[in-house]
């Protein structure tokens, strides 16, 4: 009974300790960001003197280069706030004075991370960040039989926690006596979607 107790606990462990190759992790994650064009709406609080003030977003998706926002006041500000942008390409237009200006995207911009449509597009864009290493593994591989199989495990991806969930954590650890921290992303493990992302600029 004991040997079949531990024989249990090892081949779960082994399981565990398996991660997916970052191109079937990835794939996943652009395939929850749907398709078509789509709407998300959601109320934002900002602090500014003694109260706050809610604000109601509204983000028309269509890719990770393509997004338009609408800006709008709630309750006494409903009439006094209305503001327009569109990113598209990596520039930023805004409507000021009837006016069309543009400005390039700050590298901080973080709300295209949610919608790669496509994992290549998001694993160059992880690349640029110096997230993932260039060149990653080719996608292509020849197939092979038995034992002459082997996953052979990616030194910039591990097990991590990021807000309360096992995640996938993309990018070189941080040592302890380094003061600034390392870019990276972590994907939740079971639902393949973003939970953390951390940016060169220490944004998060």
């Amino acid at each position: 009974m004991r040997w079949i107790f531990l024989i249990v606990i090892l081949i779960s462990q082994s399981v565990w300790a398996y991660i997916p190759p970052t191109r079937i992790i990835l794939s996943r994650v652009s395939e929850n960001a749907g398709n078509g064009t789509y709407i998300i709406e959601q109320e934002v609080q900002m602090s500014v003197g003694i109260e706050p003030i809610y604000l109601k977003e509204t983000w028309v998706v269509e890719n990770e280069r393509t997004l338009r926002l609408t800006v709008q006041g709630t309750k006494d500000l409903k009439d006094l706030i209305r503001l327009q942008y569109l990113y598209v390409g990596g520039q930023k237009w805004q409507l000021k004075n009837g006016k069309k200006e543009s400005s390039k995207v700050s590298e901080d911009f973080i709300e295209k991370y949610f919608h790669f449509r496509t994992s290549e597009n998001l694993i160059g864009s992880l690349q640029s960040l110096n997230i993932l290493p260039v060149p990653l593994a080719s996608k292509k591989s020849t197939p092979k039989k038995g034992e002459e199989f082997k996953h052979e495990p990616e030194s910039f991806v591990r097990y991590g926690r990021a807000e309360g969930s096992i995640n996938y954590a993309f990018g070189k650890p941080t040592p302890v006596e380094q003061k600034e921290l390392n870019p990276g992303l972590w994907v939740e493990q079971d639902q393949f979607t973003i939970r953390k992302l951390r940016l060169p600029s220490q944004a998060e």
